[in-house]
């Protein structure tokens, strides 16, 4: 894989968070934790693609951070998957996604963001 394989794998997610921003919600339980999936997912993608653009300028640093982005990328696929089944699953049993959701958005999607930072450390540092 490489870094365009990489965008491209997270493509879906992106145009799932396009469309929900588009769309017109109504009020209720399951959209506002809906509306929350979606603001995480939004936030750890835009972090996941900034750090692909610095990968693209600096190829060199793009081998050294190449793993961390491929984790990152299935967290983002993990949790959009999640997300969809947030939105699918029958009300009685919407408890297990959101514990799913929940722990991924505390221990996984961190990770993006701390990769975010250092990849900006470094593209700093180097400059």
């Amino acid at each position: 894989m490489n870094l365009k394989e990489l965008n491209l794998s997270v493509l879906h997610a992106q145009t799932f968070v396009n469309y929900y921003h588009s769309r017109d919600v109504h009020p209720g339980i399951k959209t506002d934790l809906m509306t929350m999936c979606v603001g995480t997912l939004d936030m750890a993608l835009s972090r996941f693609n900034t750090a692909l653009l610095r990968c693209q300028q600096y190829p060199l640093m793009a081998d050294r951070f190449y793993t961390s982005l491929q984790e990152c990328a299935e967290i983002i696929n993990r949790f959009h998957s999640w997300t969809l089944r947030l939105k699918d699953w029958p009300k009685l049993l919407i408890w297990i996604p959101i514990i799913v959701l929940d722990w991924i958005g505390k221990k996984q999607i961190p990770k993006v963001k701390s990769l975010y930072e250092n990849i900006l450390t470094t593209t700093n540092d180097s400059d």
